[in-house]
């Protein structure tokens, strides 16, 4: 695969600072190696451990991949280098604000002036690298870690403003509540997305084929579906070194599910950012 010039296709990936963001783009960045492409990660340093190992082992097959550090202007801030991952975002909210300023002053232009690859596929929570990359023409492709459906329906709220649609003020995510630095990287980010180039989606069409019409046909958004995005992880441990947990704590996890009955374990993942305080949960009816 080329670019025209005799070379491969060179993309950037640019995750946001979490986990939850960053395992999916680092298996894109890996996806899109194995066609052919030079793909560099975009990270901040304590983002780096959480994909050190799999890039390691996609190297060791012959991926063309490489990791490019850079660092959050947190001194700007006033907050130390070691709040430079979602974590902060857990913190008081006088420390999430400042570190959601510092996401916002984060420049990187230098990076992409000096390596001018041929695309960004940013996180949509980035929403500045998309006058960073039309500076220097470089296509922005923004990346969702959510489906078809959640974001024609968002879509359709933000540009129709329809009738009333009722909730409890309890089911509301706090930066609709109250203006914060997180609702303005919201906002962002939804004006971001028009202006990209396109979106692409961690989805196979089959799974979501009329809201993947919907969003693409109707509303006219360039999006395209490559997922299950995972599944370029052919060895059992390539899947299992993505994230901080050890191979002990995988190793542990798997011995007690093999003690359950089949269909007797129930997965919830609440995201990265749930935090639930004492009294938050109730008993489940079917637990």
């Amino acid at each position: 695969m080329g670019s025209g010039h005799d070379r491969p296709i060179h993309a950037f990936f640019f995750p946001f600072m979490a986990p939850s963001h960053t395992i999916p783009m680092v298996d894109m960045a890996k996806l899109f190696a194995l066609r052919g492409c030079r793909s560099t990660i975009v990270s901040t340093p304590s983002c780096e451990p959480v994909f050190f190992r799999s890039i390691g082992r996609a190297r060791s097959a012959g991926l063309n991949i490489e990791v490019a550090v850079i660092r959050l202007p947190l001194e700007e801030v006033g907050l130390s280098q070691e709040h430079d991952s979602v974590k902060s975002l857990m913190s008081p909210p006088e420390v999430r604000d400042k570190f959601l300023k510092a996401v916002r002053l984060l420049e990187g232009g230098k990076l992409l002036e000096e390596q001018r690859p041929d695309c960004l596929v940013s996180d949509v929570f980035l929403a500045w690298t998309n006058k960073v990359a039309a500076r220097f023409g470089v296509p922005r492709l923004a990346f969702h870690g959510i489906g078809y459906f959640p974001l024609g329906a968002s879509e359709c709220i933000w540009r129709y403003k329809p009738g009333e649609i009722t909730l409890t003020r309890s089911k509301l995510p706090d930066f609709l509540l109250k203006e914060s630095p997180l609702t303005k990287l919201y906002k962002e980010s939804e004006d971001s997305e028009i202006g990209s180039y396109g979106i692409i989606i961690n989805r196979f069409y089959e799974l979501e084929s009329a809201y993947a019409d919907h969003y693409r046909g109707f509303l006219g958004r360039r999006a395209w579906s490559i997922g299950p995005i995972s599944l370029c992880n052919k060895e059992i441990e390539d899947e299992a070194c993505r994230g901080n947990e050890s191979l002990a704590d995988r190793d542990s996890c798997l011995l007690w599910l093999d003690l359950k009955e089949p269909g007797s374990v129930m997965y919830i993942c609440f995201g990265s950012l749930a935090d639930f305080g004492p009294g938050s949960f109730t008993r489940l009816p079917w637990v």
